[in-house]
């Protein structure tokens, strides 16, 4: 008996490594590997935009927030005060994330002087918080890192979309 449990649990820890690993490598969402490979699918960009902003917060003072209609806004447009813009900006984001956003930016002690938000009449709640590609960064919701990695790595549903968006 106890050398079935012992391949039992073989089995299964085999299973979640490699299907572990297999998303990690893929990384349709670009979490891991934010700026590697082509792009094949909506990647999560806010996960990506607010690990560079925790790291490079003093080479920025001003911000783009708002949903897919803002991203196409480059700072450059509006830098003529000598301003150095970020934009921040996500898909379906409504204007509580980007409130959200401009907290994360403060406790950081990012230096703010001007904030651009661009938000659509269509966007009133937040989405859905299963949605990959929609997801948060801990350093925002203040949620666990392991947690939120997890969803991404610990199963094949990464792998599973990569190969699905080709």
């Amino acid at each position: 008996m106890r050398s079935y449990l012992v391949i039992l649990a073989t089995t299964a820890s085999l299973t979640v490594v490699v299907t572990s690993f297999a998303s990690w490598m893929l990384d349709p969402y670009h979490i891991a590997h934010p700026l590697a490979g082509k792009v094949f699918m909506q990647p999560n960009d806010r996960a990506a935009k607010t690990a560079f902003v925790a790291k490079n917060c003093g080479k920025f003072d001003s911000y783009i927030l708002g949903n897919s209609r803002s991203e196409v806004l480059k700072g450059s447009q509006f830098a003529d005060g000598g301003a150095r813009f970020y934009n921040l900006s996500a898909p379906v984001e409504d204007i509580g994330q980007s409130l959200e956003k401009v907290k994360f930016l403060l406790s950081l002690g990012c230096p703010v002087s001007a904030l651009l938000v661009g938000e659509s009449v269509d966007v009133l709640a937040h989405p859905p918080p299963d949605r990959l590609t929609q997801m948060e960064h801990p350093l925002i919701t203040g949620d666990n890192f392991l947690l939120f990695y997890g969803k991404y790595f610990l199963g094949p549903q990464a792998a599973i979309a990569h190969f699905r968006s080709k």
